[in-house]
């Protein structure tokens, strides 16, 4: 399958592929510190809902394009399911935001990505394996290959189906816009298109959509490394975030956000850590702060608590933070 286009501004969230990459990637130790005891996990009564703003920062202007505001919602949920009639967590992220382009581009829009992905309890002999994901997308941006920057449509499911009975997993891209016009943006277009991919090798295997979830189980002090799909190339990428990009960072964090119904403003011990784009080199770095877990009660869950993006073409930086919390209970 030849490489495909997708959308390049933050609809690859959570990642698309990673940096770093390392020639052995150990098995993953995998705590469930979603859960207010994590030694004493009950998948029954998983259910969890984070809320994040989403807002723009050093906006840049280039000729022709320019983002004016960013202004969203991501939101995901986590809930004990089943898939197959396996025992199996559903974790869900949506993102809404309106996007104002002004300069040559004169544009309102309505920014949505959904993803869905089905994997294995934290008990299973393979934690947090996954079984199928999907994410759609929906985006106007600038396409900063052409001339005059045109605002570019994009509409498209990415899936990934996984058989580990013999380590393969059927991606499917499905472009929305081949059958359909617009008259008021030029639409994508890329063809539909399948593959499949071998999963064999060494080190624990992520989903990109679980990603962000499945960092709250690692002790981040240690480095994070794992193997994932990169959905442009299709190909699993073996990666790996300590070294190149440096070892995560101990910090200090002010959260304020409402904890289960009440507000709450403290400071936090955390992890930052960088990870980023590009095949073979450091390319554009995101950064994540996770809360470290706290005492028996694990008051914050190891929550991402802010995450920061790239806009396309280092046009600013999109920033995330948390705004309101249902854990576990």
């Amino acid at each position: 399958m030849r490489s495909r286009r997708l959308a390049p501004l933050v609809l690859l969230l959570p990642l698309a592929l990673l940096t770093a990459c390392a020639g052995v990637t150990p098995e993953l130790t995998i705590a469930p510190n979603w859960y207010p005891s994590p030694n004493n996990p009950n998948p029954l009564a998983a259910k969890e809902t984070l809320v994040y703003s989403v807002t723009s920062k050093e906006i840049e202007k280039i000729e022709g394009a320019l983002y004016a505001a960013y202004d969203g919602t991501y939101t995901t949920n986590l809930t004990y399911t089943s898939y197959n009639g396996a025992p199996a967590y559903l974790f869900s992220a949506d993102l809404v935001a309106e996007v104002v382009y002004s300069g040559s581009s004169e544009a309102t829009v309505t920014e949505t990505v959904h993803s869905d992905v089905w994997f294995a309890l934290e008990t299973d002999a393979s934690p947090l394996r996954p079984y199928y994901s999907k994410r759609t997308v929906e985006s106007v941006v600038p396409d900063l290959t052409a001339n005059g920057y045109p605002l570019t449509k994009y509409n498209y499911s990415f899936e990934v189906k996984y058989d580990w009975d013999t380590s393969k997993a059927a991606v499917t891209f499905t472009n929305h816009l081949l059958s359909s016009s617009d008259d008021e943006f030029r639409p994508d277009a890329s063809p539909s298109d399948s593959a499949e991919i071998d999963l064999r090798g060494e080190g624990t295997y992520l989903d990109n959509e679980q990603v962000l979830f499945a960092m709250r189980g690692l002790t981040l002090a240690n480095g994070v490394s794992f193997r994932t799909v990169n959905p442009v190339k299709d190909k699993v990428w073996r990666c790996a975030a300590a070294g190149t990009l440096g070892t995560p960072q101990s910090v200090e964090y002010d959260a304020k956000f409402i904890r289960n119904g009440t507000e709450t403003e403290q400071t936090v011990d955390a992890h930052k850590i960088a990870l980023g784009y590009a095949d073979g080199n450091t390319g554009t770095t995101k950064t994540y702060i996770y809360a470290d877990r706290v005492g028996g009660e694990n008051l914050y869950r190891n929550v991402l608590l802010e995450m920061e993006e790239p806009l396309i073409g280092g046009l600013g930086t999109l920033v995330y933070k948390l705004t309101k919390a249902d854990f576990i209970v």
